[in-house]
């Protein structure tokens, strides 16, 4: 996932200092490039359970959209996040 406004971090399991992270893993994520861009990773199961939709957006005309109606469990609308500016 991407957070543009990169006003906080994820927190949770795969956060950037999570020690999950082995450089094998960050190499195939291009991780470095990745974060610097406020990319962020998380479990499949903090995504469902926290999030009640999402939106693709489309930045590039060449590109195909397309709709697909998912069911997320448990809707709550909150994740684990930090401040760093706090």
């Amino acid at each position: 996932m991407r957070n543009p406004w990169a006003k906080e971090r994820y927190a949770g399991t795969w956060a950037e200092k999570e020690p999950v992270w082995t450089d094998e893993i960050k190499a195939e994520v291009d991780f470095d490039k990745h974060v610097g861009e406020h990319t962020f990773w998380m479990p499949i199961e903090d995504f469902t359970n926290n999030f009640a939709q999402f939106a693709v957006a489309l930045t590039e005309d060449s590109w195909i959209a397309s709709r697909k109606a998912v069911k997320l469990e448990k809707p709550k609308m909150s994740v684990t996040f930090n401040n760093p500016e706090k």
